[in-house]
């Protein structure tokens, strides 16, 4: 979602979010992650799954360093809008499409994004100085990273082999995603509220 960040100058950087998680996953299968597959909405997901490794450990690194905490809120706030955008996409999309497609239900663990979403809110419901806010964040993350592998080893695979058309189904994830960035899903409103907190007690 964000990984246009991390491009090389001597390489084209993505203009599409999905194309951005497209090569992070081409990349990801050549350090010895699971191969990139050749449909492009499961490829779409496995490049969310790595940016959120990715962005998980560029935020424990910050953590572990004693970083700042706005610093380290930057990151965090990033990992959880690609939670919370990620989970989304299979809840409204990826899931149904699948279930219609004759996939186990026992594959189709939807009570994982309800959880992802309790987490965020609890995560962002703790203030910044709080000792126990970084923790919170990585292991909503790593249970996260936990769901994503299963999915690509159990879920994913399934889908492949049903009658799923993964090209039509990566346009609707692309178009949804695209409305979801655009209107800020995910992203935490803490700025704006203690922005209004503090007119409040300057102007009363």
């Amino acid at each position: 979602m964000h990984a246009a960040h991390d491009a090389k100058p001597t390489i084209d950087t993505p203009s599409h979010p999905s194309e951005a998680r497209a090569a992070a996953t081409d990349e990801a299968a050549g350090t010895g992650a699971a191969p990139a597959p050749s449909d492009p909405a499961t490829r779409m997901l496995m490049g969310d799954h790595r940016e959120t490794r990715a962005l998980l450990e560029r935020y424990r690194m910050l953590a572990d360093a004693g970083a700042d905490a706005h610093e380290r809120d930057a990151v965090g706030d990033e990992l959880c809008e690609l939670l919370i955008v990620h989970a989304v996409l299979e809840e409204e999309i990826f899931y149904p499409a699948a279930a219609a497609a004759g996939v186990e239900d026992a594959m189709l663990d939807g009570a994982e994004h309800g959880r992802v979403r309790d987490g965020v809110a609890r995560f962002r419901a703790l203030a910044l100085d709080d000792a126990d806010r970084s923790s919170a964040l990585v292991e909503i993350a790593e249970a996260a990273c936990r769901h994503g592998d299963e999915e690509e080893a159990g879920l994913f695979v399934a889908c492949r082999t049903t009658a799923m058309d993964l090209e039509a189904l990566a346009e609707r994830l692309n178009e949804r995603q695209a409305e979801l960035l655009v209107n800020r899903e995910g992203r935490a409103q803490a700025a704006q509220g203690g922005l209004m907190q503090l007119v409040k007690k300057v102007f009363g």
